[in-house]
């Protein structure tokens, strides 16, 4: 049925039993529909170019002059024409439109997945140990973070090129370490499927790193056996209508890291290790076999993963002594809590301190006085290196002791290291002892080289 439809003709047509359908004779394709409650509406009926059949619903009717949501007739032929002429264009809009209501109906697409988001992600996934967690956590916060708004598969080699020599430029071992860190979260993150590719694929580590191994010879040694003493005193910082204007504060001394550093000498083992120390590893202090078990396992602090018994000579005992007198805490070295936190000191749990270049600089300050020469550069870390390199040269110990002294992993066949289990402890005690004298013997040596030219002064 067609007509030409105005808005009185609209507004008389009458319900049927079934669905009514009026085409208006002015605009082709133009429908005014009625249903069998009586509710009208406009509709366009149209082919697309591809000869497909559609029928788009424009609206309610709504007679001229009066109020509410819907088309009157001559708007519904503005519509209608309006559309026709984008049919004609080849546009399709009734698939437009449930194209618009099904992505208005699909739930927000995810953010696309940055590099920090990769980062947190994997330090989630990926077993760490606690230090080493915290230390790429570190990383991922600080040296990681100019990548981390980006989105992680958009990352290209020339962006991880760029800001890799931008850190080795100014510390290359950091560098490689940060380098070495986004690329185990990229190969974790292609494991996962989160990234289809990972950028780091044939780019190398650009930092140059050259490994310390400096050992110290026999003066060297006991110059900074000297210079620990100097400078390892507590001593009262003078008062301040005492002290000269902008003078340097004479501080209480480094008695912590002294003893920190003669146990380092004592026994081998590396820094944080020492500095780590806690009350509850200690056995048989009083005994005749007093040692230090530094736990090993997920949670322990020795770097092989296993247990790792450390012998304790006579000096050594003496300084643990001394640190289990002045300490209250489980640590045996803890940071020290000034200021607005020392009503903490007794609710706080218990710090391990962390190393201070100044003291280790006014070390190397000192044994350079006492020596009366330059010295070469050298480490902390060095003193495991002149421990090793002494025991076997002038103290004559096994390769195989001195390792194990170290903590080192031991070599040989796999089925040799798994049945033979032996710790090799009395070995090892002799030769710690042998090279706890060896030390007191150059220690003395240097002090009576010292006293006997001012003798003979006199």
């Amino acid at each position: 049925m067609s007509k030409r439809l105005t808005d009185r003709g609209a507004k008389k047509l009458k319900t049927s039993e079934e669905r009514r359908v009026v085409s208006d004779e002015q605009v082709s394709g133009l429908q005014l529909r009625v249903t069998r409650n009586g509710a009208k509406s406009w509709a366009l009926w149209y082919r697309t170019r591809a000869g497909q059949a559609r029928l788009m619903t424009l609206g309610p009717f709504k007679p001229a002059n009066t109020r509410g949501d819907g088309l009157t007739t001559a708007e519904a032929r503005d519509r209608a024409e309006d559309l026709l002429a984008r049919i004609r264009l080849g546009a399709d809009p009734r698939a437009e439109e449930v194209a618009a209501r099904a992505a208005a109906a699909a739930p927000p697409a995810p953010a696309a997945l940055t590099v920090a988001g990769l980062m947190d992600r994997c330090l989630e996934k990926l077993p760490l140990k606690p230090k080493t967690l915290k230390e790429w956590r570190r990383m991922a916060a600080v040296d990681i973070a100019p990548l981390g708004t980006r989105p992680a598969a958009e990352l290209t080699r020339a962006e991880v090129r760029q800001w890799h020599m931008a850190i080795v430029e100014r510390a290359p071992y950091l560098g490689n370490r940060a380098f070495e860190v986004l690329r185990r979260a990229y190969t974790w993150g292609a494991e996962q499927d989160l990234v289809m590719t990972s950028p780091f694929v044939g780019l190398k580590r650009q930092g140059a790193e050259h490994r310390s191994e400096r050992v110290l010879t026999t003066p060297e040694i006991a110059a900074v056996l000297g210079a620990l003493d100097a400078i390892g005193q507590r001593r009262p910082a003078p008062a301040r209508e005492d002290r000269p204007k902008n003078a340097p504060k004479t501080g209480p001394g480094w008695p912590a890291y002294a003893d920190a550093t003669r146990l380092l000498m004592l026994t081998g083992v590396r820094r944080d290790m020492v500095v780590g120390m806690h009350r509850a590893e200690l056995e048989d202090l009083d005994g005749s076999d007093p040692r230090w078990i530094i736990p090993g396992g997920f949670e322990g602090r020795s770097k092989s993963g296993k247990a790792h018994a450390v012998p304790l000579t006579a000096p050594a005992v003496a300084i643990i002594r001394r640190r289990l007198e002045v300490t209250h805490g489980e640590l045996l070295f803890p940071v020290s809590r000034r200021g607005r936190l020392s009503k903490l000191r007794e609710t706080a749990p218990d710090v391990p301190m962390t190393w201070s270049s100044r003291f280790v600089a006014n070390l190397q300050a000192a044994a350079v006085e006492l020596l009366g020469a330059p010295m070469p550069r050298w480490t902390i870390h060095n003193l495991r290196h002149t421990l090793g390199t002494h025991l076997r040269e002038d103290l004559k110990v096994g390769r195989e002791v001195v390792s194990m002294i170290l903590g080192h992993t031991q070599g040989g066949p796999t089925s040799t290291r798994i049945y033979d289990r032996s710790e090799l402890l009395p070995e090892r005690r002799a030769a710690l002892v042998a090279w706890a004298a060896w030390l007191d013997r150059i220690r003395e040596t240097k002090r009576t080289a010292d006293v006997l030219p001012m003798k003979a002064r006199a």
